[in-house]
């Protein structure tokens, strides 16, 4: 849940050292998905749509750029009761707030291959700061990227009612996203 993917994103990186450029993620080879907790029992999802438009270049941080944005409608965990629920107005509350959005504001390099984009991440309509950190590779053309980041459900008002306390469902869920761009 979470956007999340947020991170997903963040990943692409790699051009010229003369400008950023926009990178093509392969929806194919990509994925965002998430892991929670249920009664203790772990769970993951993924969300089957979402895009992200990525402006990357090692060289030109500055002028580097990651936007995701996720169809909440689309999350999927393999039990049909459980993504029934997710999309309901307690959860992500989807037919009033379709989309959850992450939008970067600076992208800093922490080690080779290794970034952290900061930016914002809005779900339910609620925005709240987000660093995404990722590991980036670059081949002949190709950006793999990866990473996973935990987020605090109930700060973007994920669970409603009943489901607002940290049980049977803790608070915390983790993002995780791999990509490939070209």
């Amino acid at each position: 849940m979470r956007l999340i993917a947020v991170a997903l994103l963040a990943a692409l990186a790699a051009a010229s050292p003369a400008a950023a450029k926009d990178w093509t993620v392969d929806p194919a080879q990509s994925q965002l998905g998430f892991t929670a907790r249920f009664g203790g029992e772990p769970f993951s999802g993924t969300f089957k749509s979402w895009t992200a438009t990525i402006v990357f270049d090692p060289a030109d941080l500055a002028a580097s750029s990651i936007l995701v944005t996720v169809d909440m409608t689309s999350a999927d965990t393999g039990d049909a009761t459980r993504d029934d629920n997710l999309v309901a107005s307690d959860w992500f509350a989807a037919s009033q707030f379709p989309t959850a959005i992450f939008q970067s504001q600076s992208i800093s390099e922490t080690a080779p291959g290794q970034y952290e984009a900061a930016g914002t991440l809005t779900i339910r309509d609620v925005s709240r700061p987000l660093t995404l950190p990722f590991r980036l590779t670059l081949s002949d053309g190709t950006a793999t990227a990866g990473g996973s980041v935990v987020i605090l459900r109930n700060e973007f008002g994920v669970g409603q009612g009943q489901w607002s306390v940290a049980t049977p469902i803790p608070h915390e869920v983790t993002v995780t996203f791999a990509i490939t761009a070209s």
